[in-house]
């Protein structure tokens, strides 16, 4: 469906965006300039530090029996690594930075960190959990094997809502011309861009939070 001559542009609902012109072969939205470049790879930067960071702290907690503490008045029997306290509240606060950057700053523009967050948390928290449950030296921990299940449960429910938004949940919502993926369906261009710049921005959330990790194990 096109925009008639006399009917002005309207602009998607759900991500804030502003439509420049109307070329009449369909919906123009701004270019993807260097801040909405900046946007979309800092959002999935950010998701990945904390994704990596709440599954190596997560493994480390179970490490020593999955309950642990720090300070207080009260004499504690088992001490939390070191560093994991750290790792884990910021690995919480990124993600709902990097959360917020997407949809705010992205504005559609690659694939939405929103759309895959939820997944990712409890998949990777699903995934320590299983690791966890075969590692006790006395045997599989049922109770880690269920919660893993439980968790990984929980980070499929968002998957049928993706299949559904193909292809705006793998490429966003707008090209890098700016036209509408979504309004008049029009083909996914540059998809090698994308992914290069996804695989980019994952990486170097990763590593550092992997080597953050590391110094503290």
């Amino acid at each position: 469906m096109t925009a008639s001559p006399t009917e002005p542009p309207r602009p998607e609902r759900l991500v804030p965006s502003r439509l420049k012109t109307d070329t009449g072969a369909g919906l123009v939205q701004e270019r993807a300039g260097a801040k909405t470049w900046a946007a979309f790879v800092g959002s999935w930067a950010l998701l990945a530090f904390g994704v990596v960071g709440l599954f190596t702290g997560g493994l480390a907690i179970m490490g020593v029996g999955g309950f642990c503490a720090e300070g207080g008045p009260y004499e504690i029997a088992v001490h939390c690594p070191d560093g994991t306290a750290l790792v884990m509240n910021l690995g919480f606060l990124l993600i709902a930075i990097g959360v917020l950057l997407g949809i705010f700053g992205a504005r559609g523009f690659g694939p939405p960190v929103h759309g895959y967050a939820w997944s990712l948390v409890f998949g990777s928290m699903g995934v320590a959990f299983l690791v966890s449950a075969f590692a006790p030296p006395a045997g599989v921990s049922v109770s880690w094997l269920v919660c893993g299940i439980l968790f990984l449960a929980l980070a499929l429910l968002p998957a049928p809502l993706l299949r559904m938004g193909w292809p705006r949940s793998v490429f966003g919502r707008r090209r890098l011309d700016g036209r509408s993926l979504v309004v008049h369906g029009l083909p996914v261009r540059h998809a090698a861009v994308f992914a290069a710049a996804w695989l980019a921005s994952v990486t170097a959330g990763a590593l550092p939070a992997l080597l953050l990790a590391q110094r503290f194990s």
